[in-house]
């Protein structure tokens, strides 16, 4: 049985194995959609779709080999739904029967609050008894039953969606607290900057750092004064239904250190070092899908009273107006962190 395998980030050079370990499920008709082999080449967008801090793909290593993988993925493309995620699972044939499956949904279970997800589906054939019964095991309950919707093998199949409610913590899994930090910064001035640096500096001494949900949220009064803003901010929201919002922050703040009054070109290519695609960045920009994600932010800043950027909140409870000093901010996060409750397993 495994019990105590190497679960890790997937990197890139496993793509090829974990394609395999998928691959070799396509002609057994009850596992996956897939009808024909997949490659590396055209796995290689969803791949990068993954991201450790929200939809990470994990893959367990066992006697030298990955014995199985398990992934969270968007359920469904709009920023309304990133708290619910699709989980799959596949396990290498050699190590089906050993406990691959069940202990990487079992961790991923207890990961799911500090991704930030809060609900979680399985997408089932419903001749998969062994993956019923696995999600079962777990609390996941039948939330929908969609009869011959797909054709494998000149048949048709019926899927069963399966779901489960994070906040229903399972037995055997520990307690856990969970610590929220919103930064609303402008980009553009000096003081979000340091604000920024000294945030991270401070995360770096907290001794709880697995723990932390870090948003970053737009302060902007104005943002058609100025187009770069508004495209800052746009991409802001943009990385966050992406699960890329940390990596968006850092290169835009990188990106205001160096030039003050950045150009379209220079924000697509900060977009770019954050790991998100041009084309789609630059659609995002130009339209105002975002511009709602904007206005609504620069609402709750006002009604926590925020007049200036940056202002960052601790779990709703702290305020931290301007930029502070390091040990202010770590002190102000141990506070909170002693003030928050277990959330306790039953």
């Amino acid at each position: 049985m495994i019990q105590h395998g190497l679960i890790r980030n997937a990197t890139e050079e496993d793509l090829q194995e974990i394609l395999d370990i998928y691959n070799a499920c396509i002609g057994n008709g009850i596992i996956t959609a897939d009808t024909v082999p997949v490659t590396v080449e055209e796995k290689l967008p969803w791949f990068k779709a993954h991201h450790p801090d929200s939809r990470p793909l994990w893959v367990l290593e066992a006697d030298g080999e990955i014995a199985a993988w398990i992934s969270l993925s968007d359920f469904y493309g709009r920023p309304a739904y990133q708290p619910t995620a699709e989980v799959s699972i596949y396990v290498s044939e050699k190590w089906r029967g050993k406990g691959a499956g069940k202990h990487l949904l079992g961790k991923m279970l207890e990961a799911c609050p500090k991704l930030g997800v809060e609900t979680l589906l399985g997408f089932i054939f419903s001749e998969n008894k062994a993956s019923l019964k696995l999600f079962a095991s777990f609390g996941f309950e039948t939330w929908g039953h969609l009869k011959e919707v797909a054709v494998l093998d000149g048949r048709m199949h019926d899927l069963i969606i399966t779901g489960k409610k994070i906040s229903r913590i399972l037995k055997g899994l520990r307690s856990y607290k969970v610590m929220k930090i919103e930064l609303w910064s402008d980009f553009s001035s000096a003081d979000s900057y340091l604000a920024f640096v000294r945030l991270g500096e401070a995360l770096e001494q907290f001794g709880h750092r697995e723990s932390i949900q870090l948003e970053f949220r737009s302060f902007v009064k104005n943002p058609e004064k100025e187009v770069h803003i508004e495209e800052s901010h746009k991409l802001l929201h943009f990385a966050k239904q992406h699960g890329k919002q940390t990596f968006i922050a850092k290169a835009l703040f990188e990106t205001y250190a160096r030039q003050p009054s950045p150009g379209t070109g220079d924000l697509l290519h900060a977009a770019q070092m954050a790991g998100l695609n041009k084309g789609k960045a630059e659609k995002a920009i130009v339209t105002d899908v975002y511009m709602e994600h904007i206005k609504k932010d620069q609402a709750e800043a006002d009604l926590l009273s925020a007049d200036f950027a940056p202002f960052m909140v601790i779990n709703r409870k702290y305020a931290i107006s301007g930029a502070r000093p390091v040990d202010f901010i770590v002190q102000s996060m141990h506070e909170a962190w002693r003030e928050e409750t277990y959330v306790a397993a039953i």
